[in-house]
Order: C-alpha cells, then sequence, then structure tokens
C-alpha cells in the first residue's frame, strides 16, 4: 500500500505516466491508514490532497462549460453564477433539487 500512495502521491504511475483521478480514488480508497508507517500516512494525505485537487480542476471545466452554453444563448457569462448558484441553493434544501437549478439554461436551450 505504501508504494500505491507514494504513486499518487507524486502523480506518476511505475511507468512515468500521469494517475488519473479514477486510478488515484480507487487506488487510495481501499487503503487502511492503520497499515501505513508515518512517512505512508503523510503521502497518504498529500494523495487525497492531490485527488482534491484533480476534482476541483474537473469542477472548473463543468463550470467553463455553463458559462459556455450560457453566452451562447446570448446570455453574460456572468449569468452561469447565477445558475451555479441557484443549483447549489436548491440541492441544500432538496436532495433532488440539483435539476431546478439548471432551468435557466434549460429553458434558454430550447
Amino acid at each position: 500500500p505504501a508504494v500505491i500512495v507514494a504513486r499518487v502521491a507524486e502523480g506518476a504511475d511505475v511507468h512515468g505516466e500521469p494517475v488519473g483521478l479514477v486510478v488515484a480514488v480507487t487506488e487510495l480508497a481501499g487503503i487502511d491508514p492503520q497499515l501505513l508507517d508515518g512517512a505512508a500516512r503523510v503521502d497518504l494525505i498529500r494523495s487525497w490532497e492531490r485527488v482534491l485537487a484533480m476534482v476541483a480542476g474537473e469542477q472548473q471545466r463543468a463550470l467553463a462549460s455553463v458559462a459556455e452554453a450560457t453566452a451562447s444563448f446570448g446570455l453574460p457569462g456572468i449569468e452561469a453564477r447565477h445558475e451555479v448558484a441557484a443549483c447549489a441553493a436548491s440541492r441544500a434544501g432538496h436532495r433532488g433539487g440539483a435539476h431546478r437549478g439548471r432551468a435557466g439554461v434549460d429553458r434558454a436551450a430550447r
């Protein structure tokens, strides 16, 4: 497990290829921190931080796509921020509410 953790922490597999998000999560999720020594536990934290950074990057790609879709309907890109905020607010109050937050973009697409 320590070797896997170190590879994910460094961001490269044994062949020097980047470790992707799905592989990183899959590998790390099965590791029991109690089985690691102190240095490997720190690497485990670094690995999860790398995963969080990859997730944030994917989220930014998704946000950019909402801004692009909003702009393609003749609305200012800033309107995308309102769509995302509405989605987040509706999710906070209702588990299935994420669909309501997209209503403006969905309506504009029709």
